[in-house]
């Protein structure tokens, strides 16, 4: 969801300023969410480090003021630092309390780069504290108009419990008009406790203990034709995980994944090569 009133004005052939207002939307923090990234193609699944690099994708009361020139391109936003609740299809609202900035470079030949920072208050509703997160991007393709894209993502969380990093490795490949493969490597340190138990750890203000997990993604996507403007497709793919020694107990020592899905999308697509997916870092 992406609700937002957008102004913009051109200054000469080069560059350009502009603000956004939204109810419910995207600010400058992080690269463009992985659903909309031609470097996930159609890969449905969040990445492990969703909450260290694109999670703040569905903000409220976000107010956004950039401005660009040439190659370059920085904005700003405050918004509401909390995430969203389960209940998806209403608007929370609430007070403005979280602010971001964001540099973004078009460095030609299809590349882009963005580095942003963050400070995000209580962004986790069942975790208390605020965070201060930083994340840099680099990606090739990421107007999703030719068959390839791809993307390097890092982003780390400064927490009252400590600090955390994830590193995103990702490609997508339109083999032709019909058929797609999409690959994704991650790391991410994730709260052993919460792995372990699946509870939330009692708030004493220590550092938490820190599980460093690895996974390796590969998918397939079929495009068929069912209805006219209905994109349809039938995908498989499968992950494989590396987790530390303390948590084999619990998932075992070598963790797969294997996932089947049906996509339909209505419409026209945005992009050319990646089924409307577009990255516009």
């Amino acid at each position: 969801m992406n609700l937002s009133a957008t102004w913009r004005h051109a200054v000469g052939a080069d560059g350009g300023v502009w603000i956004q207002v939204a109810p419910v939307g995207e600010p400058a923090l992080g690269p463009v969410a992985f659903m909309h990234r031609a470097s996930s193609g159609e890969n449905p699944t969040a990445p492990l480090g969703h909450h260290w690099e694109d999670s703040t994708h569905i903000a409220f009361e976000v107010v956004t003021l950039g401005g660009g020139w040439k190659w370059v391109a920085v904005d700003a936003s405050v918004f509401r630092g909390e995430e969203p609740d389960e209940h998806r299809w209403d608007i929370e609202g609430g007070r403005i309390d979280s602010a971001s900035a964001r540099a973004r470079f078009f460095l030609g030949g299809g590349w882009s780069a963005q580095v942003s920072h963050g400070f995000l208050k209580h962004p986790e509703p069942l975790e208390k504290g605020d965070t201060h997160r930083t994340t840099a991007s680099i990606g090739f393709g990421a107007d999703g108009e030719g068959p390839f894209a791809a993307s390097l993502i890092w982003g780390s969380n400064e927490e009252r419990s400590g600090s955390s990093r994830a590193w995103l490795l990702e490609a997508a490949w339109q083999m032709t008009p019909r058929w797609q493969i999409y690959l994704r490597a991650e790391q991410v340190d994730k709260d052993a406790e919460l792995l372990r138990t699946k509870q939330v750890a009692a708030d004493v203000g220590d550092p938490v203990p820190i599980a460093r997990i690895r996974a390796l993604t590969a998918g397939l996507v079929r495009d068929f034709a069912l209805l006219p403007r209905l994109a349809t497709g039938i995908g498989v793919d499968a992950t494989l995980y590396d987790v530390p020694r303390s948590l084999r107990g619990v998932y075992g020592s070598s963790p797969v994944a294997v996932h089947a899905f049906l996509r339909m999308r209505w419409g026209t697509p945005h992009g050319g090569g990646h089924g409307g997916h577009g990255m516009g870092e």
